[in-house]
């Protein structure tokens, strides 16, 4: 067999070769412009995720002041519906309030053992609703109870519980006016 030995030309002067010398002065010539490209990338990852962190808190901080508002809203739409959410057409006048005010689920009174006197709609019932601790709250006399796991569902979507007390013609606790207000209208 004749003919040129496989690698004879890499065991000699390859290195030396133009190709290899100019491959060698590219990378070198290169090389700078790389590392200044990976810490211009870097700096500018680093800047995004700070705007990303500050713009979450913001918003976090918007949701947070929308929700308290909403809480707020609830506790005073309570005591305002309070004289007409019992007697006759209760549930329809509750219904009304949450067809015209958006974001409110279900609105319900509940007598001092935690029976359901009067609900926009249907509630669960729950034999142990006098003894759950948003109810315990109000009856020792808290003047806004919010909670997200009420023990019962009050709506049919998801939602958080706002309660406030009811209070007899002597200032004794006489049961609990709620709101479900659903969690999607707490979203800024």
């Amino acid at each position: 067999m004749i003919g040129i030995p496989p690698f004879s030309s890499i065991r000699g002067g390859s290195l030396s070769t133009i190709r290899v010398r100019l491959t060698a002065a590219l990378a070198a010539a290169l090389l700078p412009v790389l590392i200044l490209g990976v810490a211009q990338s870097a700096i500018a990852f680093n800047r995004e995720r700070v705007t990303l962190r500050e713009n979450l808190g913001f918003a976090a901080e918007r949701s947070a002041a929308t929700a308290r508002t909403r809480m707020e809203g609830a506790g005073i739409l309570l005591q305002t519906l309070a004289p007409g959410a019992v007697g006759y057409a209760c549930a329809d006048r509750l219904l009304e309030v949450t067809r015209r005010i958006p974001g409110y689920a279900n609105l319900v009174r509940f007598d001092r053992r935690g029976r359901v006197d009067c609900a926009a709609t249907d509630v669960a019932d729950d034999p142990q609703r006098a003894a759950r601790p948003w109810f315990q709250r109000l009856a020792r006399g808290d003047s806004l109870v919010i909670t997200r796991d009420p023990g019962s569902a009050y709506a049919t979507e998801p939602s958080i519980l706002a309660a406030v007390p009811d209070e007899g013609a002597r200032g004794e606790f006489d049961g609990a006016f709620a709101a479900a207000i659903t969690l999607a209208s707490l979203e800024p």
